[in-house]
């Protein structure tokens, strides 16, 4: 089972040495020649530094395996493919890596991995193409890192970062506030995940709050109070298909190319959308896909590896 944990805190900046200098690289990218929207946004993002320390919201994993130099240099480097050791792993492009660094006012995240070989610890920054604030003349393209690949000692690597047990940490440095930040996580998890943790494959604290298979359908009633849904969006609502999961009727087939799956189906009249929501072995939704009439609604899985492998290379991008 794994184990996420999501928070949010502030670190000092005297416990990350020399990582600084991404402010000033950041205020050389204001330029004449950029349009003012482009100046206007890199000075939203100047304004947003304190004297003395970093907002950072961290993501990490437990009872994970941790990455190699592959995975790791694909994600500091931020090259959209992916290098997962699972043919069948959740995500195929890589793309939602993006995300982290327009989390952040630092557009920067810093990564802190370990494996069965040791620890990784990493920073990337994605600002724009400027001109260097220390030699003039001399160019930055918009890619900058803090760090390297290489295996790291304990003592080399900030207190905050370092992890006693395997897995993975990203922390975004600079994270914009948000004010509802622990209600619309729980929201997203919900929308996204709460296959898995009702399956009892994750388990996700979000702030100190820990939602399991024991407590996710007293959260989705919670937060999701009917059963209105939408298709995609911000408004995603996972209601029906725990109902579905719970009080549905299951059929297995053996489908070709892909192999045996699973497919639940419920009526409800108050299904307003006449969805299928499609899963792979990792059982976060895939795609939401109006295949029934209003009233209906439906779960459709395929966790066998031939079948989740062969699903994720011929996924999009948006994985629709």
């Amino acid at each position: 089972q794994v184990r996420v944990v999501i928070k949010t805190g502030t670190i000092e900046k005297s416990e990350l040495p020399n990582f600084t200098a991404i402010e000033r690289h950041i205020k050389a990218c204001l330029n004449s020649e950029n349009d003012s929207a482009e100046n206007d946004e890199i000075q939203r993002h100047i304004d947003a530094f304190t004297s003395t320390n970093y907002s950072y919201l961290e993501i990490s994993d437990y009872n994970t395996t941790g990455m190699g130099e592959k995975p790791f240099q694909s994600l500091t480097q931020g090259i959209f493919k992916s290098t997962k050791a699972t043919s069948g792993s959740q995500g195929s492009k890589g793309v939602g890596k993006a995300a982290y660094y327009a989390s952040s006012y630092l557009r920067t995240m810093l990564v802190s991995t370990k494996n069965e070989e040791g620890s990784r610890y990493r920073g990337a920054a994605k600002i724009s193409n400027h001109d260097s604030p220390y030699d003039d003349g001399k160019k930055y393209n918009y890619k900058g890192f803090y760090g390297d690949l290489e295996l790291k000692a304990k003592e080399e690597i900030p207190t905050l970062f370092q992890r006693a047990e395997m897995g993975t940490s990203v922390f975004v440095i600079g994270f914009w506030p948000l004010s509802d930040f622990r209600v619309e996580v729980i929201r997203e998890v919900l929308r996204n995940y709460w296959f898995a943790i009702a399956k009892e494959q994750l388990v996700i604290s979000i702030e100190n709050e820990t939602i399991d298979a024991n407590n996710v359908g007293g959260y989705i009633e919670h937060y999701f109070p009917d059963y209105r849904d939408y298709k995609i969006g911000g408004k995603q609502n996972p209601r029906s298909f725990y109902d579905v999961y719970k009080k549905g009727k299951s059929y297995s087939k053996d489908i070709a190319n892909i192999g045996i799956c699973q497919l639940w189906l419920h009526k409800n009249d108050q299904y307003n959308l006449g969805a299928v929501a499609r899963f792979r072995k990792t059982k976060m939704l895939i795609f939401k896909e109006t295949d029934l009439d209003p009233g209906f609604a439906g779960i459709f899985l395929c966790d066998n590896i031939e079948g989740n492998a062969f699903l994720k290379d011929i996924e999009n991008d948006a994985h629709d």
